[in-house]
């Protein structure tokens, strides 16, 4: 089994696991052991990283939100600076009408990554589901600048500015939202 132009060896007559694949071709090419540690550990780390992403992506598509939420945290502390895992996180309480403990996620999401626009349109969403219309209106249009050209967003406005009484506002989103993209399909939120 060949990785980029180098053999692989094999363990006991089977392919040997990606991890110690990496490991021992970033110790060919970087010429020891020692420099090829760190490379492979950032490279399970991802993968272990992802694996409980997708875990917890899978569960809360089924509504398992315990057990997505289990794998989300999982995640979150294998790479803590990662804001996708407290964006997923927090998106799983608010799923669960659990405000309070989801808000707090997303912001720490938004700490990390400034232009996260998902961590801000989920607290919108958020704030919807809490009848708190001016602060979704406030929070979907941060997300917006964030993320101007996004349809669904500026749907997601306008339906917030709608509720909030900001009528002449919502009108406006939802002209740019049909605007940049005239097939656009206009689902109820759960």
């Amino acid at each position: 089994m060949a990785a980029r132009g180098h053999t692989v060896a094999t363990l006991g007559g089977s392919a040997m696991t990606n991890h110690v694949r990496l490991i021992l071709v970033a110790a060919v090419i970087g010429g020891s052991i020692a420099l090829a540690m760190p490379v492979a550990w950032d490279a399970i780390t991802g993968y272990r990283y992802r694996t409980h992403k997708t875990a917890g992506m899978t569960a809360l598509k089924s509504q398992d939100h315990e057990a997505a939420y289990a794998e989300f945290e999982a995640a979150t502390r294998l790479l803590p600076d990662n804001p996708g895992g407290f964006l997923w996180l927090g998106w799983t309480r608010v799923q669960q009408q659990r405000f309070a403990e989801g808000e707090p996620h997303l912001l720490r999401g938004l700490e990390l990554d400034p232009a996260c626009h998902l961590c801000a349109f989920k607290l919108g969403t958020s704030r919807m589901r809490q009848h708190d219309f001016g602060a979704a209106a406030d929070w979907y249009g941060k997300a917006l600048a964030m993320k101007p050209d996004w349809p669904q967003g500026h749907y997601w406005h306008a339906r917030a500015l709608n509720a909030s009484g900001r009528r002449m506002a919502a009108i406006e989103a939802l002209t740019t939202a049909i605007q940049q993209d005239p097939t656009l399909s206009f689902r109820p939120t759960r």
